[in-house]
């Protein structure tokens, strides 16, 4: 999809508290998500990934665009709580655009939604009012936000549905083997890898991981080991571990700080990061849904 970067920046740290870092109880100041928004584009990043959920995050966004005209970006935001019957779901749809900051927005690029409930990709009335928007001119682009495979395999058999935005990274390789990311390839679907970083738990220390598990102390120390035997920080070997996948599309990441989102832009695609061992992919298998899951680090 040529009017998607390869790398999105995810926005929900620009509105309100997120994951495990330094905004995990805090809200970022405005002028510091202004600052990384002008980085951002300054760098080449022209997509950004946002939602009416996430706090401050589509206010600011706005009011950004409104006094940078010159700064044209893509924006990806998410729809939820549509109501239903048939006429009850287009006129939420209108209104929801209606009232999107981003729908008459001259530097707003293209405009795309995506289904915050996946649920909702098996209404039929969503569909059809999503693809009528689409064929109107109001978006440019519909998907999905998934957490289960079965689900993005579904979207795959809908022809509107361009968009796949699903879970994926070092601790979450449940669509990786059951080959769910090649699959939607096939059908020519954009898929947008999100939680590279499992909502930050990537990062953090084994005195601060709360679990006394041994194999998770262990694949912590392997994951350690193989980023420093790769000669890369934790962060790039995350990064270089998803985007080596070359079925995936794009990448959406979100940054706590103006020193991140720099970090991010310095960020190259170096080399294959060297694999974890055997035992540590099966804890994370047999660990993700009681460990791993991003849910559980909200």
């Amino acid at each position: 999809m040529e009017n998607m970067s390869q790398v999105i920046l995810g926005t929900v740290q620009l509105g309100m508290p997120y994951g495990l870092g330094r905004l995990s109880q805090d809200v970022m100041p405005q002028i510091e998500a202004f600052n990384i928004l002008h980085m951002a584009f300054e760098g080449g990043i022209r997509t950004l990934d946002t939602s009416p959920d996430y706090g401050l995050a589509q206010a600011r966004i706005g009011d950004f665009l409104n006094q940078n005209s010159a700064s044209a970006v893509n924006i990806i935001t998410k729809v939820k709580q549509i109501p239903v019957g048939v006429s009850e779901a287009k006129a939420y749809l209108r209104q929801y655009l209606n009232q999107c900051p981003f729908s008459k927005m001259d530097n707003c690029s293209s405009l795309s939604l995506l289904l915050n409930n996946e649920m909702d990709l098996y209404r039929e009335e969503v569909r059809d009012g999503l693809n009528e928007i689409v064929h109107r001119g109001y978006i440019q682009n519909w998907g999905v936000s998934v957490y289960g495979v079965d689900v993005a395999a579904s979207a795959a058999g809908y022809e509107g549905c361009s968009l796949i935005q699903l879970p994926y990274g070092i601790f979450d390789r449940q669509f990786e083997q059951k080959k769910t990311i090649r699959f939607l390839k096939d059908k020519q679907k954009h898929v947008i890898a999100r939680s590279i970083f499992t909502k930050g738990l990537v990062f953090q220390s084994l005195k601060y991981v709360r679990s006394d598990n041994k194999r998770i102390s262990a694949l912590f120390l392997d994951l350690e080991e193989c980023a420093k035997d790769s000669n890369m920080s934790i962060a790039e070997y995350a990064f270089n571990f998803v985007i080596e996948n070359r079925d995936v599309d794009s990448i959406a990441i979100g940054v706590d700080a103006v020193e991140q989102m720099q970090s991010l832009l310095d960020q190259k695609y170096k080399f294959t990061p060297k694999q974890l061992n055997s035992a540590s992919l099966k804890t994370i298998s047999e660990f993700r849904d009681s460990f791993f899951s991003p849910n559980k680090w909200a």
